[in-house]
């Protein structure tokens, strides 16, 4: 069940976005895009107990069947069924983890299987729609309906976290993605859609491909010589000067007219993967410096998910331009390795 709910994850997530597109437009896509994105509050700050899951599940699954008769139901829907999968899936990892077959050493296979499985989820997303929805719901209400909860699982539970500097890095990082990812969809469904059957579909195929270099290149600054040298620190800001530069000549390519440029655009998205997998940096720095605290490294980390889309939802609004996204991109991953260099020297806890 949890590897089915990490294809969930995936699967709803970019879902949400095409089903918003679909029934609302732009701005419908951000909305769907940002209710899924809040249920990332799960299980930190907030961890909700099973029971509540449930509830969420049950509510979720209820305007799920509604949004069949009325599409805007269908965006509260996924806010609860999000929440409820983050909270099966969180328990369902305790779980699995917890029992003599699945052993402490096979955490980095999990995480590996758990990235490939979102990346599926991601390019079966063009066929998401509001009956995929209901299906869905009744999958994460039977998944909460068959976890177990133990004695300290009965009330929701709040988590203080007290963010760093080092951290504050990592929530512009993950800003610098969250502002542009699902405005690269958009383009993509636009710039398919005069010669494709069917855009939704090439802008899952895209989208997915361009997951790719994330889940493969970590190995190669982990291995390359070169950037052991350099230590966290400095691949960090060479991953992220490289990205800046990258994303600002994506914002060119895709600000002109001609559709040579409009390709060449969506060609370098499929390469920004080699510079943005550089996250694992702030977690080996901070735990070299004895702060690496988890609820404060996945704080930080859906801290920059939901700020990254409103901000982009909040740009597009006013500048009437996705690509406008592209660049706001640049600057943020250009403040996280300026933060980077601000912080790196001393303990900041």
């Amino acid at each position: 069940m949890y590897n089915i709910l990490n294809f969930l994850s995936g699967f709803i997530e970019i879902g949400s976005v095409f089903y918003g597109f679909s029934c609302f437009g732009i701005m419908g896509a951000f909305c769907g895009a940002l209710c899924y994105q809040l249920g990332n509050i799960v299980p930190v700050p907030y961890n909700p107990s099973i029971k509540t899951s449930r509830i969420f599940a049950f509510a979720g699954t209820s305007l799920a069947m509604m949004g069949l008769f009325n599409s805007l139901f269908a965006f509260p829907s996924i806010l609860f069924l999000s929440i409820s999968l983050q909270s099966s899936r969180n328990m369902q990892k305790k779980l699995l983890f917890l029992s003599e077959k699945n052993p402490q050493g096979s955490k980095i296979q999990d995480k590996k299987l758990k990235r490939f499985l979102r990346v599926i989820g991601f390019l079966f997303g063009f066929c998401f729609n509001k009956y995929i929805l209901v299906l869905c719901a009744i999958l994460i209400m039977f998944s909460s309906l068959k976890s177990m909860s133990d004695a300290s699982d009965m009330f929701p539970v709040c988590k203080k976290c007290r963010l760093n500097t080092l951290y504050g890095v990592l929530v512009l990082h993950e800003i610098h993605y969250f502002v542009y990812c699902y405005s690269m969809i958009l383009i993509t469904c636009i710039a398919l859609k005069n010669i494709f059957f069917f855009p939704v579909l090439g802008a899952s195929i895209v989208f997915a491909l361009s997951w790719l270099p994330y889940l493969l290149s970590v190995n190669i600054y982990r291995n390359c010589d070169f950037f052991i040298k350099q230590g966290y620190k400095k691949t960090f800001i060479i991953a992220h000067s490289l990205l800046a530069i990258l994303l600002l000549v994506m914002f060119f390519c895709l600000s002109q007219e001609s559709g040579r440029f409009m390709w060449l655009g969506l060609l370098l998205w499929l390469l920004t993967g080699l510079f943005g997998t550089t996250e694992f940096c702030i977690e080996g720095l901070a735990k070299e410096k004895g702060i690496f605290d988890k609820n404060e490294h996945a704080l930080a980390e859906n801290i920059g998910h939901i700020s990254g889309v409103v901000l982009s939802a909040l740009i597009y609004s006013v500048s009437g331009s996705l690509a406008i996204t592209v660049a706001a991109g640049a600057v943020f991953a250009l403040s996280a390795m300026t933060g980077m260099i601000f912080v790196s020297g001393r303990n900041s806890k």
